[in-house]
């Protein structure tokens, strides 16, 4: 989860695409060893920090 939560910081716009219906979410989506893949859905706050809105985990 780290390395994911770095990517988001690092390059938000780069390493998310956009949630359709919701222009200001946007999600990540990246493949674990624990879980076949994860998703986190993002919203970049005024101030520049990235706040994690939903997580979503297939097993």
């Amino acid at each position: 989860m780290p390395r994911i939560i770095d990517m988001l910081a690092e390059d938000y716009e780069g390493a998310t695409l956009p949630v359709d219906n919701e222009p200001r979410i946007r999600m990540l989506i990246a493949g674990g060893s624990l879980v076949r893949f994860i998703v986190i859905y993002a919203i970049l706050a005024p101030d520049g920090s990235v706040d994690i809105v939903e997580l979503e985990l297939d097993r």
